[in-house]
């Protein structure tokens, strides 16, 4: 009997990893693969090494651990990239900053 939860199939299993499915055309993916073979990489690892290389201008301004700063970084700095959710919960995050920084007399 199979024990639960226990993994399937081949290859090295990392924790910083995430699995991610994608769609290629049949001559970008054979591309992928050759060059892949000259850099002697797995095409996994190729295509994590060719996003690193297309994002490492933004990376440092918006990537952050933690979800919410990542959240605010690109509230702060890519504005145009936020999603209509997300530009929803800034408008809030924003209404709730102002309403806390604004000075109140409760002296009634």
């Amino acid at each position: 009997m199979e024990e639960q939860g226990k993994r399937r199939g081949g290859g090295a299993k990392t924790s910083r990893s995430e699995t991610v499915t994608v769609r290629l055309n049949p001559q970008l993916r054979y591309l992928a693969e050759v060059e892949a073979r000259k850099q002697r990489r797995t095409l996994s690892s190729f295509i994590e090494w060719a996003i690193e290389r297309a994002t490492q201008d933004v990376n440092p301004m918006l990537w952050d651990v933690d979800k919410t700063d990542r959240f605010v970084n690109m509230a702060l700095r890519a504005p145009e990239l936020l999603t209509y959710e997300e530009q929803k919960l800034w408008k809030m995050v924003r209404e709730v900053w102002l309403l806390y920084k604004t000075p109140r007399d409760f002296s009634g």
